[in-house]
């Protein structure tokens, strides 16, 4: 439970530390998430997405979460590219990229079993500006290879 609390917090740290709501346009952009993680049944998950704009609608992509229902890790990177609807609220985008995956089974009386594996992520999503400079966005991710599982989540983009 400490690893799990001491990741939050780093996550909720990398978000302020990082210019956060002081980020000038061009900057590195910050999006705390909450969402649902699913493989046959739905965990809640946490986490934080990092852009760095490259121009012209392409950024690169970082990104951090853990699921609380059982002990489970992801760190990983990639693009996004979001387009450009002339005159609308709406900013549709598509992501992909690669990371690193841990979980750990805790098995009862056989023991615990856990796995590091890399995983591919693809998929998309929409932001809308709620304020000057402050975006929600909402998405959902595929994550596969050597087993696979979605993910649906929201977050406050700054």
């Amino acid at each position: 439970m400490k690893i799990r609390l001491g990741i939050v917090v780093a996550l909720i740290a990398m978000a302020l530390l990082s210019g956060g709501i002081f980020a000038k346009e061009g900057k590195i952009v910050i999006t705390p998430f909450a969402g649902l993680m699913t493989n046959g049944s739905s965990s809640f998950t946490v986490g934080a997405i990092v852009d760095y704009p490259l121009g012209k609608g392409l950024f690169l992509e970082g990104e951090a979460g853990i699921v609380f229902e059982s002990t489970w890790l992801y760190v990983g990177g990639g693009v996004m590219y979001q387009f450009d609807l002339k005159n609308s609220p709406i900013i549709p985008f598509v992501a992909g990229g690669a990371g690193i995956h841990y979980s750990s089974v805790d098995l009862g009386v056989l023991g615990s079993s856990s796995s590091t594996d890399l995983k591919l992520n693809a998929g998309g999503g929409v932001k809308f500006e709620i304020s000057k400079g402050v975006m929600f966005r909402t998405e959902f991710r595929f994550y596969f290879l050597d087993g696979s599982f979605t993910r649906i989540s929201a977050g406050i983009e700054f």
